[in-house]
């Protein structure tokens, strides 16, 4: 995870369970890396940074995003303090620019 702070207010969680129930693999209950791949194709490029992305979400890296790994994971990134979202960037470029 990248951070366990999440800053998110009671209405926004209802819309983030609706769209997290949208993207999960019914039988996992998770969102799968093919899955969030296919989100982001054509917004984030290159692929490598989707990847990173994924990484950066899958806190227990066990190769699925549960619904507080996709909540602290957006919440980072739009709201999170500076330290974690430069820990998210590093997460996220290390494996580009090694």
């Amino acid at each position: 995870m990248v951070t366990a702070e999440i800053i998110v207010d009671v209405g926004e969680i209802a819309l983030l369970e609706e769209t997290f129930g949208q993207l999960i693999d019914s039988e996992q209950m998770r969102i799968t890396p093919t899955t969030f791949e296919a989100c982001l194709t054509g917004i984030v490029r290159p692929k490598r940074m989707i990847e990173g992305l994924f990484r950066a979400f899958d806190e227990d890296a066990d190769g699925r995003i549960d619904f507080k790994e996709f909540v602290c994971g957006l919440s980072t990134l739009c709201r999170g303090p500076d330290g974690a979202r430069l820990r998210c960037n590093r997460v996220l470029w290390g494996p580009i620019t090694q």
